[in-house]
């Protein structure tokens, strides 16, 4: 900034957004409304709403084609696309051909056993061999290669706010390719060639709602079937996780999607993430560490006392058990109050973390669902933010911008390290062709398994400066998903191990500790309610730009000038020239949302004494800024 040269830290910056991959440019047409509600595009005609009232989590539905999803879905990879595209990628020197199980695996199922042909080299040859013999073909993530699915998925998971991955399924006629299994995600299968029958069992007990898929489960053990269906080109059968389930293609053979997303996203799993970054917070602002009945130490031989061992031994009474899992009880209770009593503070706290994790390994958007930036804006436009839930302001810990500093003015820097920092941070940098991509090497006994990609039985006019936003930038971090190439219906394949991305891209660097680093430009947390207000105001008028003076920490014209230059150079936000005929109560709300999101992050300002006022939220800034970091690098971990 003029006024403050050193209050933004630009850490990533310049890459290129991936464009349409040339050979699918002839794709269906994408209907109207599918970039803002693309859940009521597949749920259609009933209601979105309706959908997740009744079915959403709940139980499974059939839903008949409409005109648009034929014409959307029809032939979507289908035997004759996966051919082609084969012989295109044996000819593609950069690329290189088609792989098995890293792009496509081979899999049927014979008399009650399942089976892996899977070859080295899923040339055309190869491919039209295999599918004589009745394999099916899932084809891993294919929205890193069909621009509309593309398109849906980035769509889908700006709405959900949740990973969302895809595999495609090509059988031939009467075959069927996985053995009757459950998944742990939920799942909707679009058809988009010939035909195919699927029969549903309920929830084994015990297992509604899975955060694990189940494997192949015995034809004796799954029950009578609660839905038998036959889906045309079109229709789309939604599953909740933990629906037991399987297909056979009919006559004319099958080529269907699954679509999956909520994995690992149970209140279970923010609990994971609450209980971890309240024990990251035990230096950071009160309310946001364990409770002291959980910070107590294990009795004196623990171990000895308890487990298998001690379970079976001679005269036990499991009675250190007993005491250990009372206590243990008293100390989680005491950090549910402490939860009830400061709901903000670990919730949003751990929000944080998992944002971060999101936005390292979701997709770019579509070039077609970004609104054209408009010229630099001046004092006398507003602005719009570009998308709905493609930007995130993350904190993040002094130490991983300390290197930024210039040695001379060692002073000034504590200063501004001490405020804390945030990065504003977006996907629109990702490679599309990563993404939910995970280790090469397929688990053989994984073929149920969901991952965002999906697997057979269900699963996830510019300017010439803005075409080179288009979405292949750097490639996914590993995080907490670590989705793996499987068998499974959803394709969001999680395994254990890191990564739901691919390897860190060249362009990733990380921080001196290792952690990977979030794309976009670091800010002193200052600035985070102007931010704020940019990235909340969604909708024309927007907010004037002259109503972010009141939210920046010196409240200098300047000072806007370069905050609101640098997000439109970012590609975060677009100009409206003039303002239009704004209200002046539409900034001021948009100003209260952005005070608002960022009441956690640093304090209001005072206006006489900026820069003391920056430090008045020096120590709630650094807290939020080192808990979040220490959150993020144990997820890594």
């Amino acid at each position: 900034f003029i006024s403050h040269p050193k209050s933004i830290l630009h850490i990533r910056r310049g890459f290129n957004m991936g464009k349409p991959h040339p050979a699918r440019q002839a794709a269906g047409a994408v209907p109207a409304g599918l970039d803002k509600d693309p859940l009521a595009f597949l749920v259609a005609p009933q209601a979105a709403q309706q959908f997740l009232s009744k079915h959403w989590e709940q139980k499974p539905v059939h839903i008949k084609a409409t005109a648009e999803r034929k014409a959307f879905f029809g032939n979507m990879m289908s035997m004759h696309e996966l051919l082609e595209l084969a012989k295109q990628r044996d000819q593609d020197e950069d690329q290189g051909p088609l792989l098995f199980p890293r792009d496509v695996n081979a899999v049927r199922y014979v008399d009650g056993v399942r089976q892996s042909l899977n070859d080295e080299v899923a040339s055309e040859d190869v491919l039209t061999e295999l599918f004589s013999q009745g394999c099916t073909f899932q084809v891993h993530q294919p929205q890193r290669i069909h621009d509309n699915l593309w398109r849906l998925l980035a769509a889908l998971e700006a709405q959900l706010g949740c990973l969302v991955g895809s595999n495609s399924y090509i059988t031939p006629p009467k075959s069927q390719g996985l053995a009757p299994h459950h998944d742990d995600v939920e799942i909707f299968v679009c058809q988009t060639s010939g035909s195919k029958r699927w029969r549903l069992y309920k929830p084994l007990a015990g297992f509604e709602l899975p955060n694990k898929v189940s494997g192949d489960l015995p034809e004796d053990v799954i029950g009578e079937p609660v839905m038998d269906v036959t889906l045309q080109v079109g229709d789309v059968l939604y599953m909740p996780r933990g629906t037991v389930h399987q297909a056979v293609a009919c006559d004319d053979g099958s080529s269907h999607l699954t679509i999956s997303t909520y994995q690992r996203w149970s209140l279970g799993d923010l609990a994971q993430h609450v209980i971890q970054v309240s024990a990251d917070g035990q230096h950071n602002a009160e309310g946001a560490s364990w409770p002291l009945a959980l910070r107590k130490g294990l009795p004196i031989g623990f171990l000895h006392n308890c487990g298998l061992l001690a379970d079976v031994g001679a005269g036990s009474t499991n009675q250190q058990s007993v005491d250990v899992a009372k206590a243990l009880a008293g100390g989680l209770r005491a950090l549910a109050d402490q939860l009830e009593a400061m709901p903000q503070q670990l919730v949003s706290m751990a929000a944080d973390s998992i944002a971060a994790d999101f936005i390292r390994s979701r997709l770019p958007a579509h070039p077609e669902q970004l609104p054209k930036k408009g010229p630099a804006p001046t004092l006398d436009d507003s602005l719009v933010c570009r998308g709905r839930g493609l930007f995130s302001i993350i904190p993040v810990p002094d130490e991983a911008t300390h290197s930024h500093s210039d040695d001379e003015d060692d002073e000034e820097d504590e200063e501004e390290e001490g405020e804390g920092f945030v990065v504003v941070t977006t996907p629109l940098f990702n490679d599309r062709e990563s993404h939910l991509m995970g280790h090469p090497h397929v688990d053989s006994d994984a073929e149920d398994e969901d991952d965002m990609s999906g697997s057979e039985e269900g699963e996830e006019g510019s300017s010439e400066e803005e075409e080179e936003e288009g979405a292949k930038g750097h490639k996914h971090h590993h995080h907490h998903h670590g989705h793996k190439h499987g068998d499974s219906c959803c394709g969001h394949h999680h395994s254990d191990e890191e990564g739901e991305g691919s390897e860190d891209d060249e362009d990733d660097s990380d921080d001196e500790e290792g952690e990977p680093t979030l794309p976009g430009p670091v800010v002193p947390a200052g600035y985070t309610p102007a931010i704020a207000a940019v990235l909340n105001a969604l909708e024309a008028p927007g907010v004037k730009v002259r109503d972010l003076i009141d939210l920046v920490p010196h409240k200098d014209e300047h000072e806007v000038l370069n905050l609101v230059g640098m997000l439109w150079t970012e590609g975060f936000a677009c100009t409206i020239v003039g303002g239009g005929a704004v209200k002046e109560e539409a900034g001021a709300k948009g100003g209260k949302q952005g005070k608002q999101a960022a009441a956690k992050a640093a304090p209001k300002q005072e206006a006489p004494k900026p820069q003391g006022a920056e430090k008045k939220g020096a120590k709630e800034g650094k807290k939020r800024g080192a808990a979040a970091a220490a959150a993020a690098e144990e997820q890594e971990e």
